[in-house]
């Protein structure tokens, strides 16, 4: 438990040291990835009132070095464990892929998956999610740590994906 303590102290740190919110989420993932040893990590957003895109992803999906996503999934709310995180708004841990219905294969060889909702005022805006190929592989630490990384990234993310209103419009200075 000291280890994932400062673990979140590293990531919020560096976190709160990027100038806009856009790469302070980056770095979060980064260091997420990083200090957990996950085989993959990518960050969906709400694309639209039922739907989640992804954005970013660290690992096999995306590039190690450019974090970019190839080909990016779009999920309808409901499908698949990210889908059906998205209508609860609650973590999912599945220590066996293949008993999920509505599993969707995004990696061929992942076995289980850790899915987490960014929540921010009450509404979704996203999904964090990982998986990897060995059965059983998260633990109640990765969940942890997750829940906190969403505690941080939920607010990063609503402001990437929230228009800005020009308060000074009409202004005279």
């Amino acid at each position: 438990m000291k280890a994932l303590l400062s673990d979140v102290a590293v990531i919020a740190k560096e976190a709160s040291m990027e100038l806009n919110p856009d790469s302070a989420a980056r770095t979060v993932c980064e260091k997420v990835f990083e200090a957990l040893n996950l085989h993959d990590l990518v960050l969906y957003m709400k694309h639209s009132s039922t739907e989640l895109r992804q954005e970013m992803a660290i690992g096999v999906k995306g590039s190690f070095s450019h974090k970019l996503v190839k080909n990016p999934l779009i999920l309808p709310f409901g499908r698949g464990v990210v889908g059906s995180v998205a209508i609860s708004k609650e973590m999912r841990n599945i220590p066996d892929v293949s008993e999920i219905d509505n599993y969707v294969v995004d990696i061929a060889g992942c076995n289980s998956e850790l899915a987490t909702p960014l929540v921010y005022k009450g509404k979704l805006v996203g999904v964090l999610d990982s998986e990897h190929p060995k059965k059983n592989f998260f633990t109640k630490s990765h969940e942890a740590l997750f829940q906190v990384v969403a505690t941080i990234l939920s607010p990063l993310i609503y402001e990437i994906t929230t228009p800005k209103k020009n308060i000074f419009r009409g202004s005279v200075f």
